[in-house]
């Protein structure tokens, strides 16, 4: 389902077809909650639906890592994967006149990479360039028609739009933006780099086919369609507005069945079932 459609389900199940008695922006509010409360679950079990990759150089004071960083999956550099240290490998962390290092009498020691708070640190030997690969944190879905459109850009709007749109930097990194009316309609981008100042996406590529500012985009919800859970979310959404507490109960179990459907399909894939 889209940001459209996931309104309209809305609004027909609300009984409130105008969104007069929830406005859209209400609305959205709590389709977002309810993605955000969904994603938290399938990362929770570790469910590598939303993914990203970063590339980074070693640095003595660590290098920090993406703001919507929740899990790292893999390390590598053009040798292959890196090992990450556990506790045990570790030395003490010691805060020296610059930056945060791992020391061990003054010199950074081992040959393990380590995540602290914010930051990623490398062993002093580390030189090459390392991609980073993670489980990223599901970003805001929003609809609208676009304030201007480039070669390989896309500007959001400041106004008139279906839910909020960030203006903090990278917040859209690696979404996927998909054309749902208008020219251009069915082609989809990823997004390379956003500027929240001028809220202007840079992509991956060029698009294929260029939409105009007439084009109707979304930022894609990236929940799995099966097993229903963008339906699932609308449910929340709905039981959210209305404060029904039979009627969360009955989402909920929808929510936990399609969960642990999901869990079952993983354990069968790690096994190699069908």
């Amino acid at each position: 389902m889209n940001v459209y459609e996931m309104l309209n389900y809305l609004g027909i199940k609300l009984k409130d077809a105008g969104h007069v008695k929830y406005p859209p922006g209400e609305c959205m509010e709590a389709i977002n909650d309810a993605i955000s409360e969904v994603s938290s679950m399938l990362l929770k079990m570790d469910q590598e639906y939303f993914t990203g990759s970063v590339t980074m150089t070693p640095s003595s004071s660590g290098v920090e890592l993406p703001d919507d960083y929740v899990f790292a999956v893999e390390l590598s550099d053009d040798n292959g994967p890196i090992r990450f240290g556990n506790s045990l490998d570790r030395f003490s962390l010691s805060l020296d006149d610059s930056a945060y290092s791992w020391l061990y009498d003054g010199v950074s020691k081992g040959d393990n990479v380590y995540i602290r708070g914010n930051k990623i640190y490398f062993p002093e030997s580390a030189t090459k360039t390392h991609t980073l690969f993670y489980a990223r944190a599901h970003p805001l879905v929003h609809a609208a028609r676009p304030a201007a459109v480039g070669t390989a850009t896309i500007t959001f709007p400041a106004a008139r739009n279906l839910g909020w749109i960030s203006d903090v930097d990278d917040y859209y990194n690696q979404a996927t933006i998909d054309i749902i009316s208008g020219t251009g309609v069915g082609t989809s981008a990823k997004v390379l780099d956003y500027v929240g100042l001028t809220r202007v996406a840079t992509l991956t590529t060029d698009w294929p086919v260029e939409p105009d500012t007439d084009s109707k985009y979304q930022i894609r919800c990236e929940l799995p369609v099966y097993p229903n859970l963008h339906r699932i979310v609308c449910r929340l959404a709905i039981v959210d507005l209305l404060d029904d507490e039979k009627k969360e109960k009955r989402a909920r179990m929808k929510l936990h069945n399609a969960l642990e459907t999901i869990a079952d399909r993983q354990t069968q894939n790690s096994s190699g079932q069908r």
